[in-house]
């Protein structure tokens, strides 16, 4: 069985969240998050019963669909401007992959 989550690290932290398990961690070294102080991993608490996460996709598909018959637009101002940065950043942590280094996003 493999795990479905994503890990992101940058420059002042990281995190890590495992949507196979239903949870989160982040790390920063002696930062405010959510108006606390932090140094270290820390849990984020996630739901019980990954109910949220389950339903994201269908709510997600559901919108496009709604979008697409009333011709609204997507995601609440979205454009393809967001979706080409999304695709740098994805793309980019493909090569870091393949290439086995970091690699600087422009």
């Amino acid at each position: 069985m493999w795990d479905q989550g994503i890990d992101i690290y940058g420059s002042e932290g990281a995190i890590c969240a495992n949507l196979s398990r239903n949870t989160v961690r982040l790390f920063c070294d002696k930062k405010e998050v959510i108006d606390e102080k932090v140094s270290g991993w820390i849990d984020i608490p996630a739901e019980e019963d990954g109910m949220a996460y389950r339903l994201s996709y269908q709510k997600e598909v559901q919108h496009f669909i709604n979008c697409l018959i009333s011709g609204e637009e997507f995601f609440d101002g979205v454009r393809g401007e967001s979706a080409l940065e999304d695709l740098r950043v994805i793309t980019a942590a493909y090569e870091s992959s393949k290439r086995g280094r970091i690699m600087r996003i422009k």
